[in-house]
């Protein structure tokens, strides 16, 4: 879409890089220490299951910054200004009711949770795991306010946001 990047996105974007190499180092690791080594490393399947959680959701924020987040092509792209307005508030809609639902159930799986269940192989409280629910959602309240006020800005000034 254009927008300029700022710090904040090229380290969520980093972030989002290096949680995809460590996918795949600790994948390639286990699989040739179970292949060439007959030893199974107990910690690197769950440890990477816990990185691509995070990655996939921090990817989420990233992927709403460019506007890929949720899109009908077809109307989003419409030549008509009415079907592109429905489109941006069925999908402001859509984002803020996945954002209130990461922030509501997340804070209950992680910060307010009682439990004190451990991770089988490498031991990292579950809780912060889980973390990463509260945080997507918070980072996407954010992600979307700037969104809307950049679009509201652009209007202001006579430029079409959608360009």
């Amino acid at each position: 879409m254009g927008l300029r990047v700022g710090w904040h996105e090229r380290v969520l974007d980093g972030l989002v890089a290096a949680g995809i190499l460590i996918i795949f180092v600790l994948l390639v690791l286990q699989v040739c220490f179970r292949y060439f080594f007959s030893y199974s490393l107990s910690w690197s399947e769950e440890a990477a299951t816990f990185v691509m959680m995070w990655t996939g959701m921090l990817g989420v924020v990233s992927l709403m910054r460019d506007g890929q987040f949720i899109a009908f092509d077809l109307i989003s792209n419409s030549t008509h200004p009415a079907l592109r307005v429905i489109c941006r508030g069925v999908s402001v809609l859509g984002i803020l009711s996945l954002a209130v639902l990461l922030v509501v159930i997340g804070m209950k799986m992680s910060i307010f949770s009682i439990s004190t269940s451990r991770a089988a192989a490498s031991d990292i409280p579950i809780r912060w795991v889980y973390l990463v629910f509260p945080i997507t959602g918070i980072t996407l309240c954010l992600r979307l306010g700037l969104s809307l006020w950049k679009s509201s800005r652009a209007r202001t000034i006579g430029r079409d946001p959608d360009v």
